[in-house]
């Protein structure tokens, strides 16, 4: 194979792992991906933010093709005709070459010509693909699930390469550049890609169709974001387009959803019979900032403050966050209002106990370095979109849970003037350890309990007294728990067990009758 004939397109080539309906795991290709979604259950990727990425790839495919949804009722006529039609077909066919990873001229996804540059000014050999794999310790990525280092040139497979090509320019962190290209001169810093700064949020349903089309948004004007006439997927840029760096303006949706965050052009090479990617060249690109309708909201504290996206917390289990996720308001992802406004006026039909699954997508970091990431899946009940007395119940059932959780801690800082070490900074740093041990046992073990709760609502208010019991005794457990694994003076230890058991368990009932759930 000579160099300049090495190519691989995504729309023919197998490059996405994905589950059947049966559990059996595939490798397809796009095209394969959409002739046979109704019969697929999900894809399957290692990095969690490599999944709404590729959604994103999926919709604006879809968009394009059909030309819609542009409302809710066509919307609704997708998503009840179980497969995807022979237009999707025809837009690949007819944008095949915008898909080929290794183009010199429309490189998918990349900036055909890019350059990094050396210290005399001449064309480098660029950086270790590495660099782009946040699973793999490389340049800016913290040691954290690998321990691949740059002078061991790591080499990824074609498919390796597209997606973490796919998922860096959503879910690229800031940080240090100091390179020089031929496009951009010097770069000092990376910034934030869009969906660094969030937890991306779907509905899952049986198949990936579904799954697809019932996240899918009706894009029209300014829904769900302000729309131009210039809006289009990063593949149908046309190839002389100027590629820009920095902060610029978003065009619509499609953009939103092919952000170019980071302006790459990978360096395939032939290894014996196969081609692999070992290096890159790479430069910041765009930033923008939007309210993105995939992320859950918290209402602003103060009147006039914009609200902030929801984070995924390595601690906090997401449905802690139900009052942005499934509270009766605007700062739901929109795909939940979209579903949710779909049943209230009939158009997708409407049983109050049928379970949906919400997954939700996102990272952690601190010092533009990722600490942790995964995915969390929360089972819900339809009524939980539409009911008010069920969401009240909902929100009322997880505030009544944050209050316990504050009771253990008062009780732990009021029993430790009884054994706690005269030092302040030994009494800070006690004091943190033994909260912390309690806590996490306590949210743990709600964890399948609250799963119960939630899928019996509404009712007739036997759910949320049921529910108060379970987090009477596991916070009852977690103190516990957290005295008998400490070694003090056995006199002052059971002195300020009891203090703390009296504390907690009076806070608890003054909580129960002040909500309703206990005499």
């Amino acid at each position: 194979m000579d160099k300049k004939d090495i190519s691989f397109n995504l729309i023919d080539k197998p490059w996405l792992s994905c589950m059947t309906l049966d559990g059996e795991y595939n490798f397809l290709s796009l095209k394969d991906i959409f002739e046979h979604a109704h019969e697929l259950r999900e894809l399957i990727a290692e990095h969690p933010l490599t999944i709404p990425a590729l959604m994103g790839i999926l919709h604006c495919i879809i968009y394009q093709a059909t030309g819609g949804p542009k409302d809710i009722r066509r919307w609704a006529v997708m998503l009840k005709a179980g497969r995807f039609g022979g237009e999707i077909q025809d837009y690949l066919t007819k944008w095949h070459d915008h898909f080929d990873l290794f183009s010199p001229v429309t490189p998918f996804y990349q900036t055909a010509g890019l350059t990094t540059l050396g210290e005399s000014g001449k064309p480098s050999g660029g950086v270790p693909i590495t660099t782009i794999v946040q699973q793999l310790s490389s340049g800016n990525n913290k040691t954290v699930f690998d321990h691949t280092l740059d002078r061991n040139i790591h080499a990824l497979s074609p498919a390796e390469s597209a997606l973490a090509l796919i998922t860096i320019q959503n879910s690229g962190l800031r940080g240090t550049n100091k390179k020089n290209t031929d496009k951009f001169g010097y770069q000092k810093n990376f910034s934030d890609a869009q969906l660094a700064n969030g937890m991306v949020l779907f509905l899952r349903s049986r198949s990936l169709y579904e799954t697809v089309s019932l996240n899918l948004l009706p894009r029209r004007g300014n829904s769900p974001v302000p729309n131009t006439s210039d809006d289009c997927p990063v593949w149908e840029l046309p190839s002389e387009t100027v590629p820009k760096s920095g902060n610029t303006n978003i065009r619509g949706y499609l953009h939103l959803l092919t952000p170019q965050c980071r302006h790459i052009r990978l360096i395939p090479e032939i290894d014996g019979a196969e081609v692999v990617v070992r290096r890159m060249h790479i430069a910041q690109g765009e930033a923008f900032r939007v309210k993105d309708p995939r992320f859950a909201y918290s209402k602003p504290k103060e009147e006039g403050r914009d609200s902030l996206p929801r984070k995924m917390q390595s601690s906090r289990v997401i449905w802690r966050d139900s009052e942005a996720l499934f509270g009766l308001g605007d700062n739901r992802p929109h795909s939940f209002v979209n579903t949710a406004n779909a049943m209230d006026i009939g158009i997708i039909g409407y049983d109050r106990f049928k379970k949906y699954l919400c997954t939700a997508h996102g990272m952690m970091s601190k010092n533009a370095k990722i600490s942790d990431w995964r995915t969390d899946h929360l089972q819900i009940p339809a009524s939980v979109f539409v009911e008010k007395v069920a969401v009240e119940a909902l929100l009322e059932g997880v505030d009544i849970a944050e209050t316990i959780a504050k009771h253990i801690g008062t009780a732990i800082k009021k029993a430790a003037s009884v054994i706690l070490p005269k030092s302040k900074d030994d009494r800070r740093n006690l004091i943190k350890h033994m909260l912390g041990n309690s806590e996490t046992f306590y949210w743990q073990e709600l964890d399948l309990p609250f799963q119960d709760f939630v899928l019996s609502l509404p009712d007739n208010g036997s759910a949320l007294k049921k529910w108060f019991s379970i987090l009477k005794k596991c916070a009852e457990d977690a103190l516990l728990l957290e005295f008998e694994t400490m070694s003090f003076d056995l006199s002052r230890h059971l002195q300020a067990w009891v203090k703390a058991e009296e504390i907690l368990k009076s806070s608890i009932n003054k909580t129960g009758k002040q909500k309703g759930v206990t005499k």
